[in-house]
């Protein structure tokens, strides 16, 4: 039941906005199923109760990305923000997609080590296709 609660708030709060980018949902929805199967959060919104993590991440997000597109930062600014949630976006959702395969028996169970790696490796790979796109 906390599981189903968590991915409904999270999805509905995303629901709310046309800001929010892929990477932010596939954060805030995976960070939902990691927590209700039981794994705990270790990012910086980690001491906040486990179902209000997501929500609180989307909220963030939310409010930067709504900066951006009102045209309230400098276009450098702009840019770096948006290369930076989206590079933190995918780290966590590739990250804890490795933890929920880990919980549920699909691949061994993997050390922080091992599941942040998987995380900065999507993380870096978002921020070369930024590189790529803006130069075209």
């Amino acid at each position: 039941m906390k599981l189903t609660i968590a991915i409904i708030a999270a999805l509905s709060v995303a629901g709310c906005t046309n800001n929010l980018e892929p990477a932010d949902v596939g954060d805030a929805g995976t960070t939902a199923v990691a927590i209700g199967l039981g794994a705990v959060e270790v990012g910086g919104l980690g001491a906040l109760p486990g179902g209000v993590v997501p929500l609180a991440a989307l909220a963030g997000k939310n409010v930067i990305r709504t900066q951006i597109e009102e045209g309230n930062m400098s276009p450098e600014d702009a840019r770096t923000a948006t290369i930076a949630m989206d590079g933190f976006g995918w780290l966590g959702t590739c990250n804890n997609t490795a933890v929920i395969l880990g919980i549920i028996g699909v691949i061994n169970p993997l050390t922080v080590g091992q599941t942040l790696t998987v995380g900065v490796a999507c993380a870096l790979a978002s921020v070369a296709s930024a590189e790529v796109t803006d130069d075209d």
